[in-house]
């Protein structure tokens, strides 16, 4: 006859522990997986890119070579 193999018991209150652990694991990855910016409708995407956009024109504006 084979040999039983006993495999060691589990408290309840570990296995309460770890089930409890990888469930927060699973939503912490889930809900706070980084979310590509989005692209908004028209010329510039972000205040940032008006601005800048805004200190070139009027850098261009002024230091560009004039004709005549």
């Amino acid at each position: 006859m084979a040999k039983r193999i006993r495999l060691p018991r589990i408290h309840p209150g570990w296995l309460a522990a770890a089930a409890g652990a990888a469930l927060t694991g699973w939503v912490a990855w889930t809900v706070f997986q980084p979310v590509p910016p989005r692209r908004r409708r028209g010329s510039v995407a972000t205040p940032d890119e008006a601005a800048l956009r805004g200190f070139v024109e009027k850098l261009t504006a002024e230091f560009a070579p004039r004709d005549g």
